[in-house]
């Protein structure tokens, strides 16, 4: 293996915060990661998915894992790019505020004027993660809490976890 090789890995893992122990490890090698993929195997590992929250830093923050850890029965909670960058969040409009919102959207990689509206989330059909090979839109709710951690500075989390069991203050 080339030294560039070498320097091209990345490895993605699981840590169990309560035990304090990694439960389960991915080598990535080359020059595209496959964060999402490897979360998406590794979390079919979960003994106990509906005892565990999942979270994640920036580039897991995707609709494709949110779908994939809903199937599992995995809560979650992402860390993305904030409201005035060009993630996820860029097209909903959010108010440029703290807020604790729910977020329903049908995703569909269909372009026109049937899914124009402000209901649809378009998704890319190839490398987004998003199975549409039976189905032509997928509903998906969440959370979105974003918060200032510094003064200019913000935070944005995806989530699913249940406001009557993680109040806004708890989840930052």
């Amino acid at each position: 293996v080339s030294p560039l090789h070498w320097a091209l890995r990345e490895i993605n893992a699981f840590y169990d915060l309560l035990n304090g122990v990694y439960t389960d490890y991915s080598f990535d090698f080359g020059f595209v990661a496959k964060e999402v993929a490897a979360l998406k195997n590794m979390a079919a590992h979960i003994p106990n998915p509906q005892k565990t929250i999942l979270i994640a830093d920036r580039c897991y923050g995707t609709y494709g894992t949110m779908l994939a850890l809903r199937e599992k029965g995995i809560h979650f909670l992402l860390r993305t790019k904030d409201i005035v960058s060009n993630g996820i969040l860029a097209s909903y409009g959010l108010p440029n505020r703290e807020l604790d919102m729910d977020i329903s959207k049908r995703l569909t990689y269909h372009r026109g004027k049937n899914y124009g509206t402000a209901e649809y989330a378009f998704v890319s059909h190839t490398g987004s993660g998003v199975d549409f090979s039976s189905v032509d839109e997928i509903p998906i709710s969440f959370r979105v809490v974003r918060f200032e951690v510094s003064p200019g500075k913000w935070e944005c989390l995806l989530t699913d976890l249940p406001r009557e069991l993680f109040t806004t203050r708890e989840i930052v």
